[in-house]
């Protein structure tokens, strides 16, 4: 088959580039190039996040990064993006799969005035490939806390009972409660007719 693709290729050079665009396009959409992220967020504050990220599938492609705040609360803001070339150890790039290891990010932002509120907000960090959607990477979302300093080092930790949503809420379970309905009163007698085919007797 390679052979035949290849005679086809001196014969009529344009039709075998057309022949190649959809095949390429086909495995876009069946998921050959299906985004792989990887990476890691190290170190983030409300004015600062660093860390490593790429796509497995395209490894050497230093992908752009991209930060946004609380996908539900925030009604998907955008707080800051930046491109992952900065040079890291060996062990990023064999983590990508890559030929080098030029994949780490350092960004300094601010937070938007509307959204300092003193509070914990869940932060995710996307890379965005150069084919497919975007993909969050790993340790994504980080806890960052939106006010003029960190209060404590790490976001406190809510209490066993609270949640989310009510509906994440699992109801604490009742013991069985047995009650005496008396003796059970013998089963009827029923003579069910017998049919066959159209005919009952």
């Amino acid at each position: 088959m390679i052979e035949n693709f290849v005679e086809r290729v001196k014969e009529n050079p344009v039709r075998a580039r057309k022949i190649s665009i959809g095949i390429l396009s086909s495995m876009a959409v069946t998921g050959v190039f299906a985004v792989q992220a990887a990476g890691d967020v190290e170190q983030y504050n409300s004015t600062y996040i660093s860390g490593w990220a790429c796509d497995k599938h395209d490894p050497d492609y230093q992908v752009p990064v991209h930060m946004w705040s609380d996908i539900w609360r925030d009604n998907k803001r955008f707080l800051t993006g930046t491109e992952s070339k900065l040079p890291r150890e060996a062990a990023v790039g064999t983590a990508c799969a890559s030929t080098h290891s030029n994949h780490g990010f350092v960004v300094n932002y601010s937070i938007p005035t509307n959204l300092i509120d003193n509070k914990w907000h869940d932060v995710h960090v996307f890379i965005i490939p150069r084919v497919g959607s975007p993909k969050e990477i790993s340790n994504s979302p980080v806890k960052i806390f939106f006010g003029a300093s960190n209060p404590t080092p790490n976001p406190p930790s809510p209490p066993a009972s609270a949640a989310s949503d009510p509906f994440d809420i699992i109801p604490t379970p009742r013991p069985m409660r047995s009650i005496d309905l008396g003796p059970k009163p013998p089963p009827p007698k029923i003579i069910w007719e017998r049919c066959d085919d159209y005919m009952c007797y």
